[in-house]
C-alpha cells in the first residue's frame, strides 16, 4: 500500500451520463484519504462516486459550461458537455420563461431537439413551489416536499409533536428572506417513485425511463424560492 502512495495517481476516467443513478456536482476527483491528504480537482462537472486502487474517486459524466459557451443565444441559462474542452454539447437548458404564471425551463439537445420541460408551479398560500417535468412520451414527473399534501394537524399527528412545534420544510420562508434550508424532494410519477432531490446533497435516480439529462438541468436550476417571481 506504501508503494501506492508514492505513486503519481492516474488521471479519472469519465463515466457514461447515461448510467448513472447518483450524482453531485461539483470540482473535487479525487477526496483526501489516509496517504493523500491534499484533494485533486478538475473541471467542474456532473460527477458520481466510485473507487480504484487509491481510493474514493467522482467520476464525470457532463461538463459544465461556461458562460461564452452559450452559443444558441441569449435565451440559453446553462449548458452541459461531454468533454472538458466544451467541444461537444450534450444539452442545454433555457432561462425561466413565465406563462399563466407556471415557469418553464425548456431542456434540448445539441441539435436544438426538446428532450423535455422543467416547470416550476407557483406558492399556493403559505406552500412552497412544487415543480414538474414534462418528458415526451412518459408520464409527467411531479416533484414536491413529503409534507406538502399534509395538513398542520396531519404532520403533527404523525410526528407526535403538537402543532406549536410543527416546522414544514414546504413553508414559505419569512417575507423578504430567502433563508429556509434546502428541501428534500421526492418526484413521482402515477405512484412511482422517480427522483429524489435536494440542493447541495446527492440526487438519487430510481426510474430507468427519466431521461438523465432532465435530472442534471434540474441540479443545475436548483430549488430556488425568490423573494420576487
Amino acid at each position: 500500500m506504501s508503494l501506492l502512495r508514492r505513486e503519481k495517481r492516474p488521471p479519472v476516467e469519465p463515466a457514461d451520463w447515461r448510467d448513472v443513478t447518483t450524482f453531485t456536482i461539483g470540482s473535487t476527483e479525487r477526496p483526501p484519504t489516509k496517504g493523500y491528504r491534499r484533494p485533486v480537482d478538475g473541471p467542474t462537472a456532473i460527477r458520481v462516486t466510485d473507487e480504484d486502487a487509491y481510493g474514493p474517486i467522482l467520476r464525470p459524466c457532463a461538463y459544465l459550461g461556461f458562460p461564452q459557451d452559450n452559443t444558441g443565444g441569449p435565451d440559453i441559462a446553462h449548458t452541459l458537455f461531454t468533454d472538458p474542452l466544451h467541444a461537444h454539447l450534450l444539452c442545454s437548458v433555457s432561462h425561466r420563461h413565465e406563462k399563466d404564471g407556471i415557469g418553464h425551463h425548456v431542456v434540448r439537445t445539441a441539435e436544438g431537439t426538446r428532450i423535455g420541460v422543467i416547470q416550476r408551479l407557483p406558492r399556493k398560500g403559505l406552500r412552497r413551489h412544487t415543480w414538474r417535468i414534462e418528458q415526451p412520451g412518459r408520464p409527467v414527473v411531479v416533484g414536491r416536499s413529503r409534507w406538502a399534501t399534509y395538513s398542520p394537524r396531519q404532520f403533527a399527528g404523525e410526528a407526535g409533536i403538537s402543532l406549536a412545534n410543527v416546522a414544514l420544510d414546504s413553508v414559505l420562508p419569512g417575507e423578504g428572506k430567502d433563508t429556509a434550508a434546502p428541501r428534500r424532494l421526492t418526484w413521482t410519477a402515477d405512484d412511482e417513485l422517480v427522483m429524489e432531490t435536494q440542493d447541495r446533497h446527492p440526487t438519487h435516480l430510481h426510474a430507468d425511463w427519466l431521461d438523465r439529462r432532465l435530472a442534471f438541468a434540474f441540479a443545475l436550476i436548483g430549488d430556488k424560492d425568490p423573494i420576487a417571481l
